[in-house]
């Protein structure tokens, strides 16, 4: 119905075709992604046999690199602060790297003790390969 009712909206809006678009493969993204969680009643009435889930999920993972150019800028277009997104990626500033060495550094996981053991996984990690 979801699927349904968001197809009505894009079509009925009134966006420019290039949006109505990229609001298209969104759509094809979110009902890839339906029956990717739960396909367990196309399986029951047989509608799906052996091997269909796997190409489901490899049409989400390609609908997936479909929308990831455009997903940066379609976020950006709803105008929401940095602090409401939560993320550094994305932000307003345009700083990503920086701001996620920020982020990492002041993680309260840097500011833990380390666990026993640690110096031992260190030195393995700098030692000559096998």
């Amino acid at each position: 119905m979801v699927f349904m009712l968001f197809r009505k909206e894009i079509e009925e809006a009134k966006l420019s075709e290039p949006v109505k678009a990229h609001m298209r493969e969104l759509l094809i993204l979110y009902g890839l992604d339906v029956l990717v969680k739960d396909s367990n009643l196309l399986f029951e009435a047989e509608y799906f046999g052996p091997g269909h889930a796997t190409q489901v999920f490899e049409a989400k993972k390609d609908q997936i690199a479909k929308v990831r150019p455009y997903t940066i800028p379609l976020v950006e277009s709803f105008g929401w602060t940095d602090s409401h997104l939560c993320s550094t990626i994305g932000n307003s500033y345009g700083d990503i790297y920086e701001q996620q060495l920020e982020v990492a550094k002041n993680s309260k996981m840097n500011k833990q003790k380390l666990p026993k053991g640690y110096e031992h996984f260190m030195n393995m990690m700098k030692s000559p390969a096998l």
